[in-house]
């Protein structure tokens, strides 16, 4: 028996048609940077913690997702995940800071998430 979808406030299930995708979640990005960005306590926004802020947006619906009947573990085909536009997030509107690559290439916004939630999704 699967667990049932809750998806973060700022996130909600779309319908779609595709036969590839298990779900199709819309996250809110004027809802959810402002709300990412404080559980993180970051009060100095650059692109770095933007993107930090992005990786564990989706780790959470990724989190939401597992052990549902929409866990693309299981169902053998992904989900997608489509973020709203929210200009005031976009990164060339924000300093470089330490960079978009050290929170992905070097994984770290992996291990914020860690510390944040306890463990990884999958």
């Amino acid at each position: 028996m699967s667990k049932e979808l809750s998806l973060p406030s700022w996130a909600s299930r779309k319908e779609s048609e595709s036969t590839k995708v298990t779900i199709v979640v819309d996250v809110n990005s004027a809802a959810a940077y402002p709300a990412m960005l404080s559980e993180l306590e970051v009060t100095d926004v650059d692109q770095y913690w933007l993107e930090v802020a992005y990786q564990c947006i989706k780790l959470d619906v990724q989190a939401a997702l597992a052990g549902t009947v929409f866990d693309p573990r299981t169902v053998g085909k992904p989900a997608e995940i489509h973020f709203s536009n929210a200009p005031e997030f976009a990164l060339v509107k924000h300093p470089e800071g330490r960079g978009t690559a050290a929170a992905t290439q070097g994984r770290e916004a992996r291990e914020v998430y860690k510390k944040l939630r306890g463990s990884m999704p999958f």
